[in-house]
């Protein structure tokens, strides 16, 4: 796998792009999307339905490159 996304990386990623997450807490890797919200705060959502509350649940913080912090790769 390639190196993680950086925090600015992850800032910049488009509504909708499938991505890769290791959490903080070492949970993963899970396969999810990128949901942006109204504010431009990225989310890790598990589906595309812009209907779906959930999508504004896995909020994408302390993205970082190390091990501990949450890791994020674009699939």
């Amino acid at each position: 796998m390639n190196e993680p996304l950086t925090a600015f990386d992850v800032a910049a990623l488009p509504n909708d792009t499938p991505i890769t997450v290791t959490w903080s807490g070492g949970n993963g890797p899970h396969d999810y999307v990128i949901s942006v919200d109204k504010w431009g705060q990225r989310y890790a959502a598990i589906n595309t339905d812009p209907e779906d509350r959930m999508r504004f649940y896995n909020q994408l913080t302390y993205v970082g490159v190390k091990p501990g912090w949450t890791r994020v790769w674009r699939r």
